[in-house]
């Protein structure tokens, strides 16, 4: 009898351990799908930023080999960018089908408003549906110009789709009386909401985020909180202004992680 309660017990002992691994897994896997749709804003920055610039051939801004429709000699106007059945980007991304810009005026005049959508487009193999609206706001007490940004977006990889409904402000700090690309810096704060498999993730910018979209794949400083649906909080820290590919998690149970920025997920 003892013999068969020591079995029971060294049983139920290996059962609490896997559940234990499982949910210590899902916490981060959930931690990584944060992380990951904290890098998804970039994907498309080239496309968005690349009509906002002095330059008006459109072409220079965007990968070799997309291409541009833009019929309209005025405001307000439609714009197509066409990847066709993929472009590689300048970061080694492959992008696939349309980016449609549906833009008021010219986006340097405030109250200009850009609405993207999106016809069957791929980003490696990340299918994207959805909207982003981004209107410029006039220039700051700091005289730098701000553009709000808002939409939806659902994201479905290998049959798994999460949504993300956001609102950010970009400030533009450095860089918008040239028409280099190069010297552009951004100032990202807001909030945006993630679900997926009907539990959420809030995540807050407490710390702004500072990109040089051309200079480096990823952000150069700047503090997100993360907190999921079951209670579970961490927060996200991308560094103070080098260009690595590396950020660090913090718990709320103290625990540290490297997030792999490249792989877009925590060391196990």
């Amino acid at each position: 009898m003892r013999v068969n309660l020591k079995i029971l017990g060294m049983a139920l002992l290996a059962i609490i351990l896997a559940s234990c691994k499982k949910e210590k897994m899902e916490n981060l896997n959930a931690f990584d799908d944060a992380v990951n749709s904290e890098l998804e804003f970039r994907d498309f920055e080239e496309d968005e930023l690349g009509i906002q610039t002095c330059n008006t051939d459109f072409l220079a801004n965007l990968s070799d080999g997309a291409v541009v429709i833009d019929t309209m000699e005025s405001y307000p106007k439609i714009i197509i960018i066409d990847y066709g059945e993929g472009v590689e980007d300048s970061w080694g991304r492959v992008k696939y089908g349309q980016v449609i810009l549906e833009i008021t005026n010219d986006m340097s005049v405030e109250g200009a408003v850009k609405t993207m959508t999106f016809n069957q487009f791929k980003v490696n193999t990340v299918s994207i549906q959805g909207y982003r609206v981004i209107t410029n706001l006039g220039k700051n007490q700091d005289e730098n110009i701000e553009f709000s940004i808002e939409g939806e977006l659902i994201l479905d990889k290998n049959g798994i789709s999460i949504t993300r409904t956001f609102v950010r402000k970009r400030t533009w700090i450095e860089g918008y009386e040239t028409c280099e690309k190069n010297d552009d810096l951004f100032l990202i704060s807001g909030s945006a909401t993630l679900e997926k498999d009907s539990k959420t993730i809030l995540k807050v910018i407490t710390i702004p985020i500072k990109i040089n979209p051309s200079g480096c794949k990823y952000p150069l400083e700047g503090e997100v909180s993360i907190e999921k649906s079951n209670g579970k909080t961490g927060v996200l820290n991308f560094g103070s202004g080098e260009c690595d590919s590396e950020a660090i998690l913090t718990l709320d149970n103290g625990e540290v992680k490297t997030v792999d920025l490249e792989r877009r997920r925590c060391r196990r």
